[in-house]
């Protein structure tokens, strides 16, 4: 093999995707914190490659924990529609012990229905924290400043966020989505 026949890259990205489950943004990237507000839901899309049966959610803290009690904590996945309407399709109940720890996964399954989710459709996974106090940090990616967000707002948008939000809402329309520095990483699991 001659010089020029090396790949570009030593491994390809989907290398690192999870066994079971899907992630809604490759793991490697997963080095740094999104920083929660509250009553923002923050919005992080992916394209789905497997079609599965999902059960759960899981996310991580990382460095700051939730203060007190918050209000609500809850998360969502959310189907797009080829115009960007997002329609809630699975979601956890309110659980307020949510984010109480630092640098700690958390599990929850969803409650009401299963998420049937299907190889190349869109969807966005949703959290929020309604809470008097501090806001937790979520594992994450910061992709930039506020100058440069609208970049990830383009379609397909990489992350999104609505606010003024008291809990989940479905349906949301494109129009009322602002742009975001950074998203959450979690992974929906059978």
């Amino acid at each position: 093999m001659g010089p020029f026949d090396l790949p570009i890259r030593p491994s390809s990205v989907s290398d690192y995707d999870l066994t079971i489950g899907e992630s809604a943004f490759d793991r490697q990237f997963a080095t740094g914190s999104a920083t929660m507000t509250s009553g923002l839901l923050k919005l992080s899309y992916f394209k789905a490659k497997k079609t599965e049966t999902c059960t759960q959610i899981r996310m991580w803290t990382t460095g700051t924990a939730a203060g007190a009690t918050p209000t609500l904590c809850r998360a969502g996945v959310f189907s797009v529609a080829s115009n960007g309407t997002l329609t809630l399709t699975a979601s956890i109940a309110n659980d307020t012990t949510l984010f109480a720890g630092q640098n700690t996964a958390y599990t929850r399954s969803f409650s009401g229905g299963n998420l049937s989710k299907v190889a190349g459709q869109w969807y966005a996974v949703g959290i929020i924290v309604v809470t008097g106090a501090a806001a937790p940090t979520l594992l994450g990616q910061a992709l930039g400043n506020s100058a440069i967000s609208t970049e990830f707002f383009e379609a397909p948008k990489v992350m999104a966020a609505l606010s003024g939000q008291t809990d989940l809402t479905s349906p949301i329309t494109v129009g009322s989505l602002s742009t975001q520095v950074s998203r959450a990483y979690s992974a929906v699991l059978p």
